[in-house]
């Protein structure tokens, strides 16, 4: 991914993200220019959110496994969708985003 940096204006290729423990179970994730070294967080994530991630990545497993056999399973799927709306409503407010709907942040 193509990145520029809003400090020195230098446009590199972001290759890996770092993490750091902020203590608590929570962990960060930034990056950093690679030619001033402005660090830029990418998000803040703790144990649940963790948690959730790796359900979602088996879900995403399971349904590509069942596809692959001709399997239409719509049920997995649907437990998919709602993995993923909570984890973007544990992610928003852990990182303290707002919604935006519209022109009007919620």
């Amino acid at each position: 991914m193509k990145i520029t940096c809003d400090n020195c204006k230098e446009s590199f290729e972001l290759k890996k993200l770092k993490q750091r423990s902020l203590g608590d179970e929570i962990q960060e994730t930034y990056y950093n220019c690679p030619n001033c070294n402005k660090e830029y967080r990418v998000c803040i994530t703790n144990k649940s959110i963790r948690e959730l991630q790796n359900k979602i990545e088996q879900k995403k497993l399971i349904i590509r496994i069942e596809t692959k056999k001709g399997c239409k399973n719509i049920k997995e799927v649907f437990e998919l969708e709602n993995l993923i709306k909570k984890h973007k409503k544990k992610m928003d407010k852990l990182n303290n985003r707002k919604r935006r709907v519209g022109s009007k942040q919620v």
